[in-house]
């Protein structure tokens, strides 16, 4: 249908631009009774269980049914239609593709991927504990007495944790194979510290005390710090962490007692059947000579020279961690590019998932293909009045919260009152003027498109309270719902991708405290009963709660760092007397840990969430190894002869640990 103007132009009368504006609400068509995509090809069911995502049990159970249900239909249904579950390809006329994703389904798939990853663990570490001591004490007896001491102790970590918490969560998880890597350090320093005792020819019992003597009082102080580091993490409000520490704690100083136990009782029995057993199991280890050939004593060769260049080393690699430039590198930065970025934080909690997993390869597509989040914000309010206000306070003005998509409400379906009234106006002036044509004299292409713009004319003017069911019924409260919760809900959907942590926390901090003016009684029979006041809402959903823990986890690690190297300090003091030689035991563990940082620099390694809890414990467990060798050199050894004695047993207890 063509119009010639004054100049000779031809207008066509096109209706999609009219069409495309009126046909959905927020994302969703209203031309389809179900969320479908633009390209037809994906359908979006929307399940809200009854109870929430903590509640892990109960979803998987309710998954498992759902697959059951839909194997069921595959077998009986009259069209012969397969229903299979493929997260990856789409299905054809006689095969349906489906899949589950959401919130719900992340956290059951977590769960389970922890778990089934973690199911292995604990056995692998105690394999491979079993070979490194093997290698290091060349002998079975000695491997078989440490590891047997160390299971016990584990288990009476394990039972006092049933005893107090009843059950491990997705971070003490990895109790069990933390505890043996570390705790065997008590067994392995005593079986060595006894064979030394034994190759300076005493007695099996006078060894056995002696050992217990020179290496109990640096594995008492090194269980008692490295407990305590652990316990630091108890001030966390994230209750992974704090349980951890308390758990990891309580356990390190069990697993001391235990071994220390453990240990020289199984070779006091076997000496007391024969004298010579012990020396048979465990064997001999000669003490180290003090002098050289010519009579000097024994001592670390140019120790400037190896000061020095160990000193350019530690620099060096260090440096590395440092960020001399701030922000982030380019995405297709050389090593040299991003090295000035020093180590970074990784925000990104996919960082935290396991890779490709199907639900969140969903998830993505579901965003993709319908330009909306899965997971919105819910905010509640009481009555109409007050979702009327939060309504205008987050749609008047975009570019207040432009992390926010869209908010969908029950005004989201109710244009506003003036220009409802305006519209109608239009709309009737729009019929006057073209109920003379005739659609069916239209062209063919047009016709469909006339007879909906034809029909969308005849709407008029709707409250709230006139909204179909099919669509209030989602905002309100359900008929179960007791007296005082009933209310409504209004949902906001983010802009930004919630996987980036930084952008979730723009996100939290723009929908946490939203404050709009309501009018009280406006929409009840009475009308207004007072002026305008203001009214605070607070948003909910998971988004909130992991912003909230992500704060929680990046200020925890600080002060946990922070309380722990001062314990660490407080403690060597104590044990030493003497700040210098406190300070000489510590100050290599903080170089150490700084050397760990820039290695991640240079290996492009970074810190996230959840493995930033490795800082305080690294602090606490590598205070073992200084404390053995000092103590050895207080003795009245030189560094060098001290480090022969304790270094074996350092570096098996240390590769334990890194298993």
């Amino acid at each position: 249908y063509r119009f010639a103007d004054d100049v000779g132009k031809q207008l066509k009368l096109d209706l999609q631009d009219l069409v495309d504006k009126y046909s959905s609400v927020g994302n969703k068509s209203i031309a389809d009774d179900y969320y479908i995509s633009q390209d037809r090809k994906l359908l979006l069911l929307l399940i809200k269980p009854m109870w929430d995502t903590n509640q892990i049990g109960k979803t998987k159970e309710y998954v498992d049914k759902l697959r059951v249900d839909l194997e069921q239909y595959s077998k009986s249904n009259a069209a012969g239609v397969q229903l299979v579950e493929d997260y990856y390809k789409m299905g054809d006329k006689k095969t349906v593709a489906y899949g589950f994703t959401g919130s719900y389904k992340t956290a059951v798939d977590d769960s389970y991927a922890i778990e089934d990853s973690l199911q292995p663990v604990t056995i692998i570490a105690l394999v491979a504990i079993f070979a490194i001591t093997i290698a290091f004490f060349r002998k079975w007896a000695p491997t078989l007495i440490v590891v047997s001491g160390t299971v016990a102790g584990t288990l009476y970590t394990l039972g006092f944790t049933y005893a107090t918490l009843g059950e491990l969560n997705m971070i003490t998880s990895i109790l069990g194979g933390i505890l043996m890597g570390f705790g065997i350090d008590y067994g392995i320093h005593f079986i060595f510290r006894t064979r030394l005792e034994l190759g300076a020819g005493k007695p099996y019992d006078v060894a056995i005390r002696d050992a217990v003597i020179n290496a109990g009082r640096p594995a008492l102080v090194s269980a008692v710090v490295v407990a305590g580091s652990f316990y630091v993490l108890m001030v966390s409000e994230f209750k992974g962490f704090s349980q951890f520490g308390f758990l990891a704690g309580t356990g390190t100083l069990m697993l001391g007692f235990t071994l220390f136990s453990w240990c020289p009782a199984m070779l006091a029995l076997a000496g007391r059947r024969n004298p010579e057993l012990p020396q048979k199991l465990i064997g001999v280890m000669k003490p180290p000579p003090t002098t050289n050939a010519s009579g000097k004593e024994l001592r670390i060769p140019r120790p400037g020279l190896v000061l020095a260049v160990g000193c350019v080393i530690v620099a060096v690699v260090c440096g590395a961690a440092i960020p001399w430039k701030s922000g982030e590198p380019p995405a297709d930065a050389g090593f040299f590019a991003r090295l000035p970025y020093g180590v970074r934080f990784n925000y990104n909690t996919r960082a935290l998932m396991p890779a490709n997993q199907p639900s969140v390869v969903l998830q993505d597509e579901i965003n993709a293909r319908f330009k909306i989040a899965s997971d919105p914000l819910a905010v509640y309010t009481r009555d109409l009045a007050e979702t009327e206000a939060l309504y205008k306070e987050l749609t008047s003005d975009p570019k207040k919260r432009p992390a926010i998509s869209q908010v969908m409400s029950l005004f989201t379906f109710v244009p506003p009152e003036g220009i409802a009234q305006a519209n109608a106006k239009i709309l009737e002036e729009w019929q006057e003027e073209l109920k003379e044509i005739d659609v069916k004299a239209l062209p063919p292409e047009t016709q469909e498109k006339a007879a909906l713009f034809f029909k969308m004319l005849e709407a008029r003017p709707f409250d709230v309270h006139q909204v179909p069911e099919i669509y209030a019924s989602q905002f309100r409260h359900l008929p179960t719902t007791s007296p005082e919760n009933h209310g409504y809900l209004t949902f906001i959907y983010p802009s930004v991708d919630l996987w980036d942590g930084k952008q979730m926390l723009q996100f939290a901090d723009q929908t946490r405290s939203i404050k709009g003016m309501v009018t009280p009684g406006k929409f009840t029979e009475g009308g207004p009963t007072g002026a305008p006041v203001e009214k605070e809402f607070r948003a909910a959903g998971a988004t909130q709660l992991y912003a909230s823990l992500a704060r929680m986890v990046l200020k925890d690690a600080k002060l946990t760092v922070i309380l722990t190297a001062l314990w660490i300090l407080v403690m060597h003091f104590a044990d030493f007397r003497n700040a210098k030689l406190a300070l000489a035991s510590v100050i290599p563990l903080t170089v150490g840990l700084a050397m760990m940082m820039g290695f991640m620099a240079l290996f492009d390694l970074r810190l996230n969430f959840m493995n930033i809890i490795i800082l305080p414990i690294l602090l606490g467990f590598g205070v073992s190894h200084g404390l053995y060798l000092l103590h050895r050199f207080l003795e009245g050894t030189s560094p060098l002869v001290a480090l022969r004695s304790v270094g074996a047993a350092v570096v098996s207890s240390t590769l334990t640990a890194v298993a």
